[in-house]
């Protein structure tokens, strides 16, 4: 069977088939298709999507030591408190400071002092560099100025960016074209999809952030950190052909891949992805497919009438995940 490409429709020899990553390799992901995007569209999407969608999820690459192309953790900045003292650092795939941190300031006397913190190695060094700028201090160790050390990493994660959402719509159109291949989606039916994520118009409600806590709480509170996920499902008695996407398993978004869709049987499939180990895994919900029918105007209906709202709703979702695993890992508080 000649190749085709999902996004621009034409086959091959005219365009080249190419490795596509259901969810980018940078963020771990691992489930590919070699049959569904040409070169120059996952090129395409990779630029005008996944890179500048990635960047809100810095923090949590680094967090969870997800590695990229190059073997590596991306470093994230943070910022440094210690009592009144403030400084911004770098991260280590450890969440350690990579340097030596100097604090410089005067005692009561309005002599100069300086507090330095960091890596224990380092922070002989940059005495030994200040013991050559000032050899007539006086150096001694003392205790913090002020409570303990403490690191903090903005997460501002603004879900409803455009980026983000067309990524989400992205892994929800790819896995679908992967299930029942390329020239199935090439239907006209799919066009919206199709060109929200090339071009980011959206001229029906595509995709959107999704806080139906009985979803969250419900069939997808199985979904650990900091896996991805991606569920596709229809059912014979709905027209809406629609999906859910999940980064880290604390972001969710709902996708629409067709309105018109005339499903023949349940579609009931659920792809999850660890990061960190580069696994993929097929898991059920439920001990039986087809129970499932999703009232998408409830899911969709609180995000249009007042994205921000859900995406606070969304962000504390999030947060109490987070938390949570955070405190099974290091304990309440942790």
């Amino acid at each position: 069977m000649a190749f085709l490409c999902i996004y621009c429709l034409r086959d091959s020899p005219t365009v080249t088939p190419s490795e596509a990553h259901i969810f980018p390799y940078v963020m771990g992901g691992t489930e590919t298709t070699e049959d569904t995007v040409c070169l120059s569209c996952n090129n395409l999407i990779n630029e005008r999507v996944e890179m500048p969608a990635f960047t809100s999820f810095l923090p949590f690459q680094s967090m969870f030591g997800i590695r990229g192309r190059r073997g590596s953790v991306q470093r994230v900045s943070g910022t440094l408190k210690i009592g009144d003292l403030e400084r911004t650092v770098s991260l280590n795939a450890r969440g350690e400071i990579t340097d030596a941190v100097v604090f410089p300031g005067t005692d009561a006397q309005g002599k100069k002092t300086f507090y330095v913190c960091g890596p224990a190695e380092l922070v002989e060094a940059e005495l030994r560099t200040l013991r050559q700028r000032y050899p007539d201090l006086k150096w001694e160790e003392t205790a913090p100025p002020g409570d303990d050390a403490q690191v903090f990493v903005e997460m501002d994660t603004q879900l409803s960016r455009p980026e983000l959402r067309r990524l989400a719509a992205k892994v929800a159109f790819e896995r679908f074209a992967q299930l029942r291949r390329a020239t199935f989606v090439a239907d006209a039916e799919f066009d919206p999809v199709r060109k929200f994520i090339l071009e980011g118009i959206e001229d029906t409600p595509i995709c959107g952030v999704l806080s139906d806590r009985r979803l969250l709480e419900g069939p997808f509170r199985v979904i650990p950190l900091p896996c991805h996920a991606v569920y596709i499902i229809s059912h014979p008695l709905d027209r809406v052909l629609g999906g859910f996407v999940s980064f880290y398993g604390l972001f969710w978004y709902w996708v629409i891949l067709s309105r018109s869709y005339g499903a023949l049987g349940q579609t009931d499939e659920l792809l999850v992805e660890n990061p960190q180990a580069r696994e993929a895994t097929n898991p059920l919900l439920r001990a039986r497919t087809g129970t499932v029918r999703v009232p998408w105007d409830e899911v969709i209906s609180p995000y249009l009438r007042d994205p921000i709202g859900v995406e606070k709703t969304a962000m504390r979702y999030a947060k109490e995940k987070f938390q949570a695993a955070a405190d099974a890992f290091y304990g309440p508080g942790g």
